[in-house]
This record gives C-alpha cells, sequence and structure tokens, in this order.
C-alpha cells in the first residue's frame, strides 16, 4: 500500500501537467522529469519519516502540491480548475493516508480484537467529512469544464466506491480488525483510481485537441 500511495504525488504532478499542455501550455520535457524524480524521493521520505506522512500534510504534498506546481511549471501561472483538481486529490490522500494509519497501529496491537482504543469516534467523524467533501468535488469536475470530458462517467464509479467506504465507516468497520484492513483498501483503492481517472481523462482530452 505505501507503494500506490507513494505514486500518488508523482501521478498529481503530472495531473498539473497535463492540464497546463490542455491549456495550450508547451510540455517542459526536462525540468517536468526532472522535478518528478525530487517529488519521487521528497514525498517517499516525508511519508516513511513521519509515519506515513500524517493525514493532512501527507494529503497535500499528494495531492494539491504537486498538480499546482506541475501546472505552474508549464505556464508560470495558477488556475481554480487545479485548485479543484488538487483539493480533490488532496483530499482522498488525507483518507487514504488515515486509514492506512488505523491499519499500521493494528498491526502496531497485534492481539486485540476490539479496537474502540485504537480509532477514536473523531477520527471516523474526519473521515466521514472529508469524505463528503470528495464527493463533492467529484461533482464539480463533473460539471466544471464548458465542454463535457472524456470518460467522464467514471465520476460515478469513483463516487460508488467514496459511498462504499462511508457506509464501512456507518457501520463501524473501524472497531474490528477486518474492518480496519478493509477501510484502508477500500480509501486507498479509491485514491488510485481517482489518480488514474484523472490521468486518463486529461489525457483523451489532450489528444482530441491534438
Amino acid at each position: 500500500m505505501f507503494f500506490f500511495l507513494w505514486i500518488g504525488g508523482i501521478a498529481a504532478f503530472w495531473v498539473g501537467v497535463l492540464a497546463a499542455e490542455i491549456s495550450g501550455y508547451p510540455l517542459q520535457t526536462a525540468p517536468s522529469v526532472a522535478v518528478a524524480m525530487l517529488l519521487a524521493f521528497g514525498q517517499g521520505l516525508l511519508l516513511w519519516r513521519l509515519q506515513w506522512g500524517r493525514s493532512l500534510l501527507g494529503g497535500l504534498v499528494l495531492g494539491l502540491v504537486p498538480a499546482y506546481l506541475g501546472f505552474h511549471l508549464q505556464s508560470g501561472h495558477w488556475v481554480s480548475e487545479v485548485l479543484i483538481l488538487g483539493l480533490v486529490l488532496s483530499l482522498a490522500s488525507h483518507n487514504a493516508l488515515l486509514a492506512q494509519k488505523w491499519r499500521q497501529e493494528l498491526w502496531q496491537n497485534a492481539g486485540s480484537e476490539e479496537l474502540h482504543h485504537l480509532v477514536h469516534p473523531r477520527q471516523a467523524l474526519l473521515y466521514t467529512l472529508v469524505n463528503i467533501l470528495m464527493i463533492g468535488g467529484l461533482l464539480l469536475i463533473w460539471y466544471m469544464p464548458a465542454a463535457p470530458l472524456p470518460a467522464r462517467e467514471g465520476v460515478w464509479l469513483l463516487a460508488a466506491v467514496a459511498v462504499l467506504n462511508q457506509e464501512g465507516i456507518k457501520r463501524k468497520w473501524y472497531a474490528t480488525v477486518k474492518g480496519i484492513g478493509a477501510l484502508a483498501v477500500g480509501a486507498t483503492t479509491f485514491q488510485v483510481g481517482l489518480y488514474l481517472w484523472l490521468l486518463l481523462v486529461l489525457s483523451l482530452r489532450l489528444w482530441g485537441q491534438g
């Protein structure tokens, strides 16, 4: 799971790069590759040293920051659309890191079947609030561009995964061993799926403009 979280920030960076190309800015190949390599090292070190990066800081480093950096590197400008994309990526990364943190604590406290003392209800509430904002962000991506995005139907599949994860919180999966594992897999699956979908959508849009 660490690998998928680690490559998330690199994917977010290329989301920003593709968004800039769609906006008409030429690809800066050498700087983009160099920055992507630096991000790969820096993000991996941060996530490892800070025990999965802490949810808030890790979310920013895996979403908003690299997406904006990728766009600004190509264009020299900032736009609100990239802010929305980066925030949605950060929200997804936050919940993935939070769920993985629960799983890590489970491993460190092996042998306890009931884990109410590990996952406080406030953490579950935070997960819920972030999940709601994330679903709202997906709807913004659906309606945001003037022209319909290619393959934008993927929004509904991602929203379904987010709702399923939320149902797990509602059923207090975070209070059982198997439930925590399911939430960690579900949140990380959503995060990876979101990155791949955005890269696909932006690549198809760029190809369609070519």
